[in-house]
């Protein structure tokens, strides 16, 4: 998680989403390989937060469980709105 927010983020700046931000290049052969302080504080805030908030890792565990279940219902909506617009079947149909 911390790479692809740390590539997420430079490709960001990149194409002038986010404001420019310190990259730091960890290597001198690979390019991929970065550091980002902003990122890295910011992610520390959201953990801090998430541990403070949960307090316990069986309620993390269900806010989880949540997310991954509102994750499956968001994109089964779109998986359906898309079939329907492509192809001009009535909603039965695509169930079907």
């Amino acid at each position: 998680m911390i790479t692809g927010a740390f590539s997420i983020a430079r490709q960001a700046v990149q194409l002038g989403d986010i404001p420019r931000m310190r990259i730091k290049h960890t290597s001198r052969h690979a390019v991929g390989q970065i550091y980002i302080p902003f990122i890295n504080w910011t992610l520390l805030v959201g953990v801090l937060t998430l541990v403070f908030a949960f307090q316990h890792s069986s309620n993390l565990a269900a806010a989880y469980g949540i997310a991954v279940t509102g994750t499956i219902t968001i994109t089964t909506i779109l998986f359906f709105a898309v079939v329907r617009s492509r192809t001009r079947r009535t909603l039965w149909q695509i169930i079907a």
